[in-house]
This record gives structure tokens, sequence and C-alpha cells, in this order.
């Protein structure tokens, strides 16, 4: 894993395991880290890990000090540290 983004849930060179079929019992759930290959054709090969933030219908911004809101408001479950 050599993305930056993902610390402190996942270090950078650390192997991770993936359940491929654990959204077909539910949907993905708000922090959950999912892992999917991008439908852009120049990363088709690559497989993406992110953490799920918004969920359908919500609206997810920045708030001035970096850090983000969700239909304009803090997460219940703060964030690992701001993006700014």
């Amino acid at each position: 894993m050599p993305y930056e983004n993902m610390k402190p849930t996942i270090q950078p060179g650390e192997r991770v395991t993936i359940d491929m079929s654990a959204y077909r019992f539910h949907a993905p759930r708000r922090w959950d880290v999912v892992a999917f290959h991008p439908a852009d054709e120049r990363y088709k090969r690559d497989l993406w890990l992110m953490r799920v933030v918004g969920l359908p219908s919500e609206r997810i911004t920045y708030a001035a000090d970096g850090n983000i809101l969700i239909d304009d408001k803090a997460p219940e479950q703060p964030l690992f540290g701001s993006v700014a």
C-alpha cells in the first residue's frame, strides 16, 4: 500500500487482505475502507483503496480549516486528521 492518504489505518508498504464479497450482503458504510478498480482506462489495472465518507444524498465539503463537513456539519466520528 504505497499511499500516504490511508495513514494511520494502513501504513505505506503494508499489505492488505481484501474481502471482495463483503458488499454482497450490505452496502458500504461510512468510514469503511473499500477496494475498487477505477473506471478511468488509464488506471484499470490498479486496485484503489479509499475510505467511504459520503453516503447517497449527502453533500461533502471542506471547512476553512481543512476538515470535512457532511451536510454542513462535522462528522459524528472524526477523521484521522485534517486534509489540509
